[in-house]
């Protein structure tokens, strides 16, 4: 198993989001009334599917400034799934290419955003172990701090599931990625490393957006 709690972790790094501090700029263009009757319409679907396949299961590497040789993944915890696999909590772990750290981008449906309603694909991210999606709990979807965790993968539209639908928004070597139940709220919130820290077991969570290199994933996202 790659999740074992007792195994040794690192210090944490500068920038980090912390679970506290002043919320960061939002990267995501802002939205207007037309783009959001637009989004309404289309969300109501299942939507049109993009026109990529899905990406190659392999790592979501964790691309924060201070993990050496970019060497942690997300990683769904072991225990959790021997437990209780629905919302086994997602962690970031050394990389060790176990299926629990596979993961496989799904284009699912494309949304209008921003002024002038440009299409956006939303993706389900799906993990070779377990079968399930990568969520933040519909509960905690607007709560910056909760910690995102895997659960079966839901069909119908956009709306209804938008919690386990990514948008992935190019950023530098990376991307930056955040929940459609956030992105249509306008919601400044992104899957964030906690606390920038390099140690395993570091929760996955949603935190403000803030720029910061614990915010910018890759790997799987651009295979």
């Amino acid at each position: 198993m790659t999740s074992s709690d007792s195994r040794p972790g690192g210090a944490p790094t500068c920038s980090p989001s912390t679970g506290s501090g002043t919320p960061g700029r939002r990267w995501r263009p802002a939205r207007v009334a037309g783009a959001a009757v637009a989004a309404a319409f289309m969300a109501a679907t299942v939507g049109v599917p993009h026109a990529a396949a899905d990406t190659s299961y392999g790592p979501i590497r964790v691309l924060n400034h201070a993990v050496a040789s970019d060497g942690k993944c997300l990683d769904v915890k072991s225990e959790d799934i021997e437990q209780t696999p629905v919302h086994a909590r997602v962690q970031a772990w050394d990389c060790s290419g176990a299926a629990e750290q596979q993961w496989s981008s799904h284009p699912y449906t494309q949304v209008p955003t921003g002024e002038f309603g440009i299409l956006q694909t939303l993706y389900q991210i799906k993990n070779l172990r377990t079968g399930m999606c990568l969520e933040i709990k519909p509960e905690g979807s607007l709560v910056a701090g909760v910690q995102a965790d895997v659960v079966p993968c839901a069909t119908g539209p956009a709306d209804t599931i938008a919690n386990q639908l990514w948008e992935e928004a190019p950023s530098g070597r990376g991307f930056v990625v955040s929940t459609w139940s956030a992105g249509r709220a306008n919601a400044p919130l992104c899957l964030d490393l906690k606390g920038g820290s390099d140690s395993n077991g570091t929760p996955i969570q949603q935190w403000t957006c803030n720029q910061s290199t614990a915010q910018v994933f890759g790997g799987s996202l651009d295979s």
